[in-house]
């Protein structure tokens, strides 16, 4: 019993220690499912304000968040990043039920920022990872095959989402 007491006093504090670095590490590596598409986007789930820094160290000169507002999550957010000089673009895409419209202000907004290195995030990446897959394939021509490969880093799409991108492929015939 006493041995045991002295193994959970002794992996406390590496514990603390490990969640407080995890809490101060500011590289994009350390965010929730970080994805690097390629050169000019990178995805992830929910960023701190401590990555802000890094992002603009690394060349990203806007930031595109796909999550809704939570006062807990990302309230904080958006001041950061265009503190820092980048541009940003909140679309409060409702993860239960995507919306086509929201998939094409996304569209729009890639688009028009084909010369700029772009970092898209939400809560776990979830969202990001389907829109951008469908980005991809649609507006870039990446084979589905392809852009499944970065999709399926992230997550297996749910019901939901499977029935959204089948749909979206559907419409612009792919």
């Amino acid at each position: 019993m006493r041995f045991m007491m002295v193994v959970i006093c002794l992996a406390i504090p590496a514990m603390v220690r490990a969640q407080m670095e995890s809490a101060t590490d500011s590289t994009l590596e350390s965010v929730r499912a970080f994805v690097q598409i390629s050169e000019r986007v990178g995805t992830s789930g929910q960023i701190g304000t401590r990555h802000v820094k890094t992002m603009k160290e690394s060349g990203y000169e806007l930031v595109i968040n796909l999550a809704p507002a939570r006062e807990r999550m990302n309230k904080e957010e958006s001041f950061a990043v265009v503190s820092a000089g980048i541009a940003y673009v909140q679309i409060p895409v409702d993860f239960q039920n995507p919306a086509l419209r929201d998939l094409e202000f996304f569209f729009q907004v890639m688009n028009a920022n084909k010369d700029r290195k772009v970092y898209v995030h939400c809560f776990a990446n979830l969202r990001v990872s389907s829109f951008i897959y469908l980005y991809r394939v649609i507006h870039e021509g990446v084979s589905p095959e392809e852009a499944d490969k970065a999709l399926k880093q992230v997550w297996e799409p749910n019901e939901d989402w499977t029935r959204f991108i089948e749909k979206v492929m559907k419409e612009y015939g792919k």
